[in-house]
């Protein structure tokens, strides 16, 4: 397949996820994410066959067409880097502003690329020389990230083209303990 999508698993949720690309046409990887979501996705990436390797979150789900707006983006833009739409699946808490949507990994309101729904072509991991830092991903209990960020920074100072468009999109888990204060800090 032309499209590899790594899901790194540290929870059950991981298979609805898997269950979100069933009939769509891409190779689907499931790595272990016991070390954390960087490590799941070095993994991943190279065990992956495609020439446009996608990351989601496991507590996320693609919608039905995903698939094939990823490869549209892909093609029309002429991008190297592709980062879609997460809207929340849950209550986002009313006192929860807008401005730390990051902290769920969701972007309905800003232009914001998060790992949740990452797409990059193999090309670019080859030309940057990179691999996501495990220092910096995600872990269980600790909601640190970033990974994604050096990528995108590396790959803007090397005049790689980077789109955030609003058809491929994927619904991101908001928890019940999400929506709590206690969650946060």
């Amino acid at each position: 397949s032309e499209i590899s999508v790594v899901i790194a698993k540290s929870r059950s949720s991981y298979l609805e996820t898997v269950n979100s690309l069933m009939g769509q046409a891409c190779e689907v990887i499931v790595i272990e994410g016991d070390k954390g979501i960087s490590e799941a996705r070095n993994r991943g990436l190279q065990s992956s066959r495609g020439g446009i390797i996608a990351f989601i979150d496991d507590d996320a789900v693609a919608h039905p067409d995903y698939i094939n707006n990823l490869l549209w983006e892909f093609k029309e833009t002429g991008a190297d880097i592709v980062g879609g739409l997460i809207l929340p699946l849950g209550k986002v808490p009313l006192w929860f502003p807008p401005e730390l949507h990051s902290l769920l990994a969701i972007n309905p309101i800003s232009r914001e690329i998060y790992g949740c729904n990452l797409a990059v072509r193999r090309q670019v991991f080859e030309t940057l020389n990179f691999r996501f830092n495990e220092k910096l991903g995600r872990r269980k209990g600790d909601l640190a990230g970033g990974d994604e960020s050096e990528l995108l920074s590396l790959a803007k100072k090397q005049g790689l083209k980077i789109v955030r468009p609003d058809r491929m999109i994927v619904d991101h888990k908001v928890t019940p303990e999400r929506q709590t204060y206690r969650y946060f800090v």
